[in-house]
Formats: C-alpha cells, sequence, structure tokens
C-alpha cells in the first residue's frame, strides 16, 4: 500500500485534500479493496463524527434546535404549567401552489407555528414533532393521541406569482377541536406577497385562534404577534429560501448550508436591518463549524474564522434586536464551542427568558440543573420539553445525555427506547443502548440491543454507525465477532467519512500489525491535515492533537506520541475527563503504564472508561496485573 508520508508532507493543505489522497489509494489487503462480507444498504451516510473529537454531545448542544428557524420572540415567565393550557399542535400547511413554492408554504406554517407560541396560555407544540405528520394518513385522533393535544390548526397555501416573482397567496386556515371533531374556526385570506401583508395574516390567525380558545392575549404578546421584521418582500424571500436550506442541511450537507449562507447573506444586503437574517447567517455558521464546512468545501475559512464570523453575526442581529431568541441561542453556541462555559452558561438562560415556551431552551436548563446535580428540577424541566416537542430527537438527546453522563443508565436508556419507537431504522440509538449496558458490564444485554439494531438496520450499516463515534467504536475491540466483520468492510460502506474507515480498520486489525500500519499512518496523515488547516486549540480541535498521539502510537513512533501530547498541554490545552481516556490509550500503546493510569483515574467517573468497560476492553490487558489498575476497576 501506497504510504501517506509524501501526500501529507508536500502536497494536501486540508483535510478535504487528504480524503481525497485516501479515496484514490489502494488497501492494506494489497491493493485491491477488501469486499464486505456483510451486505450493504443504499441508505445514506449518516452525520459523520471524527473517531478522536469528542462531539456526540456538544454537536447536540451546537445545532439542537436547528428546526427552531424562526425570527420572532417570546417574552413573559414560565408560570403556569403545560397541563393547566390548551396543548395545539399546528400541522404542515399543504401547499396548493407550484411544487417549486414549498419553502413558502413551509414558511408561513413555522411562522404561524412560532407566533402562536408567543401566546403564554396555549400549549404549542414543537415543529420537530409537528414536521412529521407532514403528507401523514393518521387520523386526527391519532395525532391527537401520539402529541397528547386537543386542538389542531391545519390548512392550505396557494401561491400565485408574477414573472417578478410578486404576486398573492391565499392562506386558509382551520381550528379543530379533536375530542368531537368540531370546526371552532375556519377563514380564508388572500393577501399580496408583501411582507407586510403576509406578516398581516400570520398574526389575524394567531389571533383568531386565541379567541376561539378563549385565551386573552397579554400586552407585550401582542405585540410580539404584530411584529413585522423587514418589510422588503425580495429580502424576505431569501430569508424563507435560507430557513429551507439550512434544514436540509442539518449533519452533512455541505451544499444545502452554502445555498443556506447565501439566502442569508442576500436578505442582509436586501434589508441591512433585518436582524432574523443575520440571526440566520449566525446559526448557518455555526452549523458549518460544527459539520467541519471548512475542512471539506473549497473556498473555506479555518474553524477559527467561522466561529468568529457566527459571532459577529450574532451579535450584529442582537444590536439590532435584543431579544432575539435565534441570535441568543448562535452566541451561546459559540462561547460553548470556545469552551466560555460561564459566557455560555449565560447566554442559554436569556435564551430560556427570552423563548420561555422553546422546547430546547427549556431542556438546556434541565441541563443545567443536572449538571448542579439537581435532578428532581432537571426532570421536570425535561418533562415539560418533551411534552411540546414529544418526537423531537434533539430534545430527547438533550434529556438523556446528562443522565448518560452521570452514569444514571437506567433513566437513560428510557429516553434511547423512545428514541429508537420514533426512529426504528437509525443505528445510532442501539448502538447507544449497547453501550449503556457495557458501561455496565452486561454483555448479554448489549449484544441484545446489538441484535436489535442488526434486524432494523442491517450489519453493515449498524458496524459503520458504530465507526462514526469516537468511543462507540471500542465495541469492535470489546465484542471481537464485531471486530471481524468490520474488516471485512469496504471504504464504499463509509460514503465520504474515509477517516473513520482507516480508523475502524486499524482498531480492527490491532492484533495484525502488518495489516494495522498502513491505516495508522493513513490516520496520521489524516489529523496532520486537520491540525494545519487549524492549528488553535479549539475545545472541538483538541481531539484531533490526541488522535495525531494515538496514530504515533499505533505505528510504534511512541516518543513522537508522547511529544505530541506533551506539547499540546504545555501550549495549555485542557483536556476533559473523556479525552484524559483517550491520552491514556495513547500511553499504553506506548507501554507507560503509570502515566496511562494516571490519566484513567481522572476518566474513570465518565461513561467511556467505567470500571466495567476497563474490564472488557483488550486494550487495557497490559495493565491487568498492575495494583493501580486493580485499584480502578474496585471504583463505585
Amino acid at each position: 500500500m501506497r504510504c501517506l508520508e509524501k501526500h501529507a508532507a508536500d502536497r494536501p493543505q486540508t483535510a478535504a485534500e487528504v480524503l481525497e489522497a485516501l479515496e484514490a489509494m489502494a488497501t492494506p489487503s494489497g491493493g485491491a479493496t477488501p469486499t464486505a462480507t456483510v451486505p450493504v444498504s443504499s441508505a445514506p451516510a449518516k452525520p459523520v463524527r471524527r473517531r478522536l473529537v469528542l462531539g456526540t454531545v456538544v454537536v447536540v448542544l451546537l445545532v439542537a434546535g436547528i428546526g427552531a428557524i424562526t425570527w420572532t420572540r417570546s417574552r413573559g415567565t414560565t408560570a403556569g404549567t403545560d397541563a393547566r393550557r390548551p396543548m395545539l399542535v399546528v400541522l404542515p400547511f399543504r401547499n396548493l401552489g407550484a411544487t417549486a413554492d414549498q419553502y413558502f408554504t413551509d414558511g408561513v406554517t413555522e411562522e404561524v407555528t412560532t407566533r402562536l407560541s408567543q401566546i403564554s396560555g396555549i400549549g404549542v407544540i414543537g415543529r420537530a414533532s409537528a414536521t412529521g405528520y407532514q403528507n401523514t394518513d393518521k387520523t386526527l385522533q391519532q395525532i391527537s393521541r401520539e402529541l397528547g393535544v386537543q386542538y389542531v390548526l391545519q390548512g392550505t397555501v396557494r401561491t400565485d406569482r408574477g414573472p417578478s416573482g410578486a404576486g398573492q397567496a391565499r392562506v386558509a386556515p382551520e381550528l379543530i377541536r379533536v375530542a368531537d371533531a368540531t370546526n371552532l374556526w375556519a377563514e380564508a385570506y388572500t393577501a399580496s406577497l408583501a411582507p407586510g401583508a403576509i406578516f398581516g395574516v400570520q398574526a389575524k390567525i394567531a389571533e383568531q385562534v386565541a379567541q376561539a380558545l378563549n385565551v386573552t392575549l397579554l400586552a407585550t404578546e401582542r405585540e410580539a404577534v404584530a411584529a413585522r421584521p423587514t418589510e422588503n418582500r425580495e429580502a424576505y424571500d431569501a430569508y424563507l429560501r435560507g430557513n429551507d436550506y439550512l434544514q436540509r442541511g442539518a449533519g452533512q450537507n455541505w451544499e444545502a448550508q452554502r445555498i443556506a449562507e447565501q439566502m442569508f447573506e442576500r436578505a442582509t444586503q436586501l434589508d441591512p436591518r433585518f436582524a432574523s437574517a443575520y440571526a440566520g447567517l449566525a446559526k448557518t455558521n455555526m452549523l458549518m463549524f460544527v459539520s467541519s464546512y471548512d475542512l471539506s468545501m473549497t473556498p473555506h475559512l479555518t474553524q477559527s474564522a467561522r466561529l468568529a464570523r457566527a459571532r459577529q453575526l450574532a451579535e450584529r442581529a442582537l444590536r439590532l434586536d435584543p431579544d432575539l431568541p435565534r441570535a441568543i441561542e448562535a452566541l451561546a453556541g459559540y462561547y460553548h464551542a470556545i469552551g466560555d462555559s460561564t459566557r455560555a452558561e449565560a447566554q442559554y438562560a436569556l435564551w430560556l427568558r427570552a423563548a420561555p415556551h422553546d422546547p430546547m431552551a427549556i431542556a438546556f436548563r434541565g441541563r443545567r440543573e443536572a449538571a448542579r446535580g439537581e435532578w428532581t428540577e432537571a426532570a421536570t424541566l425535561f418533562d415539560r420539553a418533551l411534552r411540546l416537542d414529544p418526537r423531537s430527537v434533539d430534545v430527547i438527546l438533550s434529556a438523556g445525555g446528562p443522565y448518560c453522563n452521570a452514569l444514571k443508565f437506567r433513566e437513560c436508556e428510557s429516553y434511547l427506547d423512545r428514541w429508537i419507537s420514533l426512529a426504528p431504522d437509525l443505528a445510532r440509538p442501539y448502538v447507544y443502548k449497547a453501550w449503556s449496558y457495557v458501561a455496565r458490564g452486561d454483555t448479554v444485554s448489549a449484544r441484545k440491543a446489538l441484535n436489535a439494531g442488526t434486524a432494523s438496520v442491517g450489519l453493515a450499516n449498524l458496524l459503520v454507525d458504530i465507526s462514526r463515534h469516537s468511543f462507540l467504536m471500542n465495541l469492535v475491540r470489546i465484542f471481537p465477532d464485531y471486530g471481524t466483520a468490520v474488516r471485512g468492510l469496504s471504504m464504499g460502506s463509509f460514503g465520504t467519512d474515509t477517516v473513520d474507515y482507516i480508523i475502524v480498520k486499524a482498531m480492527a486489525f490491532r492484533l495484525q500489525p502488518e495489516r494495522a500500519m498502513a491505516y495508522y499512518d493513513s490516520v496520521r496523515a489524516w489529523h496532520a491535515a486537520w491540525i494545519r488547516a487549524e492549528p488553535d486549540l479549539l475545545p472541538d480541535n483538541l481531539g484531533n492533537y490526541v488522535g495525531l498521539a494515538w496514530a504515533y502510537a499505533g505505528l510504534g513512533r511512541k516518543r513522537e506520541a508522547i511529544d505530541e501530547i506533551t506539547t499540546l498541554e504545555q501550549r495549555g490545552a485542557k483536556l476533559n475527563a473523556t479525552q484524559q481516556g483517550l491520552v491514556a490509550e495513547v500511553y499504553v500503546m506506548c507501554d507507560e503504564a503509570d502515566a496511562a493510569i494516571d490519566r484513567l483515574t481522572k476518566a474513570i467517573h465518565t461513561p467511556f472508561y467505567t470500571p466495567a468497560v476497563l474490564r472488557l476492553d483488550p486494550v487495557w490487558d497490559p495493565l491487568r496485573a498492575n495494583p493501580r489498575f486493580q485499584v480502578l476497576l474496585k471504583e463505585q
């Protein structure tokens, strides 16, 4: 196999170029790409996560709520419980116009939902849950039971545009009480496509729904419901298109992200005082950062420059509208990404104050309570968030994550089961559930979870998903038969996710050094290129430095591996507890037992380095006879 030493040192300047080189390479099998020993589904690849980058929770924190892409703000308090309010879902309005105008219809639905959510006397189901019923054949009674609502607002939108884009829209909503199928209110509005007219229709719908439900609007709520963020038709149209592409860009749809950025930029150019467009642009830049857009697309920024841009845009939006939730959320994500937890926490608190009924803002408040050990309050907040958005995976992950991090696996499992019930064809919740059992030493139950995942998504897809998570990948060592199966997967099984392919192959061939070396060298080249493209010590980038050390250790270049960690920490890097566990793995590969155990003592109370995991993972075999390691195995 060709080594990437020359490619990494001379030619590639970005991680994307290393990917291109890797995809053209032969493999350690002697020049032919290995053929998968299990069938590979044609399902699209899931979002990529880098093996040695701590990222799962960070991704949820930074992009959770991506569906909440509306422009208005909520004001008021969280007084009262959802149980005392009439609960309503706004189902996706049906588009009766041209197919190309679907984005406009979705925008109307989104903004009607948001205006209604400003009203404290009405409980409104989040868009993530409501969108799941687009084009559904379920009855209103079924939807009511699944979402826990008594009322449904549905409707149609028909657009009629002229060559210039001007024209009119006919919006026909109806409010239904599900218990007796009574139509409480219905009306048809015809308005020009000028923003003022459309905003007026949206405000009237919200006001009429409140009146039909006998809910009185507070003065601040009436102001929020009637808000008109722009009077520029073209700016508003570009904004709606930006929202549409931002939705499509979740994960690693980089082309959709690029178009979203262009649309929001156009909106701000057409109306420099359009605060929500700046907030959308900030949100898009945060998604670009999380998805590693700049290490995969050209032209590109550095990761640090992308973050700086997100902050500037969020702050610009907040200068125009200090209470804009979406901008506050983006700024919170920025501070989280740079590791400034104090400012991030302050922004998350402001987010909830600005949007007291936003399910994600409520869930984030629950995370903060959990971090303080206030589990009763946290559970109450998580339950409230799920009441408002019961079918949102973002909310489920935000609520379940703290329990897993605190080693409260039984509670975490309840959220994973909920995720599986919503998305049985996704591999990730089965893999998470398997790890929750491994962390307790229950390999029998872990295998049952993996078997269930295999039955639902196929073995190849399950293995690829395992490989895409920084720590769940260790399952291929703990269950040797899965490691054997991974050896038979081809690079094509991973789509564009080449880096996880080479890392999991190195791990799967760990007992066959002559096969593993080429993969370790490719990992080294990948991380070296990545670091060259982004040298700053961002929290999300530290794992690349640890990954480079891991690759050096696998290549037997022990001095370079240890020097990499030493230099990293001399530069002031603050590794978290889980990253300390990865460093411990580097040291054990370098035959530095005491140094490895020193690091494990800092990682032992994380979900990926529990005593049970240390007992099961063969990577720690060289430490078994060490008395200090034996003490760790007895930790409670």
